[in-house]
């Protein structure tokens, strides 16, 4: 590219908004255009120092071969305005935060010499002044990070002088890791996809998506009193309790069923029945089912001593409650199986069921509003809220309707 025996500095540079670029010598702008590659990356791309090729690995052509020495090579991911091209033609030694002439001498084959003299670039200027001061005249040169995995980054690494960064395009931002992008244009909770800027509640907490970042606060609950008629009740899945009024149902032995208008009716002992379902929203249903002791199901110590020597088991029956897909059996000892696993202990808690367990009673909660009592010596009442009374079917009755079946049929 020159005729003379001189050093002089080549580079170009080129933007990707509007695909600008420029070629330099010496510091100097020679020629420019736009349009090239505009509004994307080019790539993937190679350098191919010394000899021009159209293809990488290409034929060998002596006259296209450059003849002379290279005293540094770099490459930033950014154009250079005139002036700092200007500077860096001017000295030397300034790294390039994508490909450093370190990282290329280091990689240089072949039949390449690579020389080591710091006078090379004293003809053209200043050199740069060592980043690093080694004890014992060792000397330290900056290691690219970048050029193995990509330093870890997903998208963009930046290699600084002992260091590195990771950066990410438009439209997205570093994570929390520092090594990876994230699309600010969405949030992903737990498989769910949430627009940037949406809200949504979570149990107990507001969440809004913010540019790829779910941030969620804690809800605060309000003051409550609460009238003797409705007492204070914190469901399961609720952030926060409430005033709720109940009807009650029960059976106090293997026949007698008191309604929810304290009226009672005799039932049989040896059939299945629903107590009371939510037949509107299918939020909830409890049934009664004939159940014989197992074989292998045996009364603690505990609950024999809260058992009389008049006393018989509750019912002879499981206890069943279906609620959002999960099933909660109470057997006839005392016995609890969620979804056919044993809940053991005094006290269990999740999102739908709140149950206590004192081994002669166990107290239930559920999310839909059921509270129910298990007597080991002989009886279970079932609470339901009264703003159900219009969605309730079952031998309870519906609180309006009492005595009337699913299917209208009266019982007696």
């Amino acid at each position: 590219m020159n005729n003379d025996a001189n050093w002089h500095h080549y580079a170009v540079t080129w933007e990707k908004k509007e695909g600008k670029w420029s070629f330099f010598v010496d510091g100097k702008s020679v020629v420019s255009g736009a349009h090239v590659g505009r509004g994307r990356y080019i790539w993937p791309g190679f350098f191919v120092l010394g000899q021009e090729q159209d293809s990488l690995g290409g034929t060998f052509s002596i006259s296209e071969a450059f003849a002379g020495d290279i005293t540094e090579f770099n490459v930033w991911n950014y154009a250079m305005s005139q002036n700092e091209i200007a500077s860096i033609s001017s000295s030397c030694g300034r790294a390039g935060n994508v490909v450093s002439w370190w990282s290329v001498s280091y990689y240089v084959h072949g039949s390449v010499v690579v020389s080591t003299d710091n006078n090379l670039c004293q003809e053209i200027g200043i050199c740069a002044e060592k980043d690093c001061h080694c004890i014992n005249s060792t000397e330290e040169k900056n290691l690219n990070e970048c050029l193995e995995n990509n330093g870890g980054c997903s998208h963009v690494c930046v290699n600084t002088i002992g260091s590195y960064e990771c950066k990410c395009p438009d439209g997205m931002i570093l994570s929390e890791d520092n090594l990876n992008c994230q699309d600010t244009s969405f949030c992903k909770v737990d498989d769910e996809v949430h627009l940037d800027g949406e809200t949504w509640t979570t149990y107990c907490e507001a969440c809004t998506c913010k540019r790829g970042n779910a941030e969620c606060v804690a809800m605060s609950c309000i003051g409550l009193f609460c009238n003797p008629d409705y007492p204070w009740t914190h469901l399961p899945g609720e952030c926060c309790p409430k005033c709720v009024s109940y009807a009650f149902c029960s059976i106090s032995s293997a026949t007698t069923l008191h309604l929810f208008d304290n009226s009672s009716i005799t039932v049989s002992d040896s059939y299945d029945f629903t107590l009371v379902e939510d037949c509107v929203e299918g939020k909830f249903s409890v049934r009664l089912e004939s159940a014989s002791l197992r074989e292998d199901s045996h009364l603690s110590f505990r609950q024999e001593n809260y058992l009389k020597s008049d006393q018989i088991l509750t019912t002879g029956r499981n206890l069943v409650i279906f609620q959002d897909c999960q099933i909660l059996r109470i057997s006839e000892t005392g016995e609890i199986l969620l979804n056919d696993e044993i809940v053991d202990g005094g006290a269990f808690i999740n999102g739908e069921f709140r149950i206590y367990n004192t081994g002669a009673s166990i107290h239930l909660y559920s999310k839909s509003g059921l509270f129910i009592q298990w007597y080991l010596h002989g009886q279970i009442i079932v609470g339901v809220p009264s703003d159900f009374s219009i969605n309730l079917c079952g031998v309870c009755g519906n609180i309006q309707d009492y005595y009337m079946k699913k299917t209208g049929i009266m019982m007696l």
